[in-house]
């Protein structure tokens, strides 16, 4: 995940984008930044990773008995495929639902609002959310003791 976005990676980015729009050429290490999505640029490669990490955060919560429902992912997005407005909303939503449906921090960020989409303050603070609710949900999971007996702990220490 990727919360360290500033606003040099955007300037990067609007630069790199101005050069191929203006047909210069690129220098190796901006080509390599073009292809491979730009941190300054909210592009596929970012969609994918945040609607893959949360749809594995609704499985653990749903497995563990969270009431993670209706989050809708699309984990497969495409160069060609035109974003909207109702995704940006379902995407938010998604955010919005797995918070609701376990723990934060008391300083993670707030679900941005669909009017906010987005820059790279917004975009840090959707991906800080999913790695402080999944560095809570696997220190809970971690926490757990498991034992072959059916019955355990019952006057532990009692000689």
């Amino acid at each position: 995940m990727i919360t360290d976005r500033t606003q040099a990676d955007v300037d990067e980015a609007l630069l790199i984008r101005g050069k191929v729009q203006n047909g210069e050429t690129l220098t190796t290490d901006e080509q390599t930044k073009y292809f491979n999505g730009m941190r300054g640029a909210y592009n596929i490669s970012d969609l994918n990773r945040v609607e893959s990490k949360v749809g594995e955060i609704r499985e653990t919560l749903l497995m563990y008995g969270y009431p993670a429902f209706g989050i809708l992912t699309k984990i497969n997005w495409a160069n060609t495929d035109l974003l909207k407005y109702s995704d940006i909303n379902r995407y938010l939503l998604n955010i919005r639902k797995l918070r609701e449906a376990y723990f934060t921090y008391p300083q993670t960020p707030a679900t941005p609002f669909t009017s906010d989409w987005i820059n790279y303050i917004t975009a840090n603070d959707i991906e800080q959310i999913l790695v402080d609710i999944e560095e809570i949900l696997d220190g809970m999971i971690s926490s757990f003791y498991f034992t072959t007996e059916i019955y355990s702990g019952d006057q532990m220490g009692v000689i």
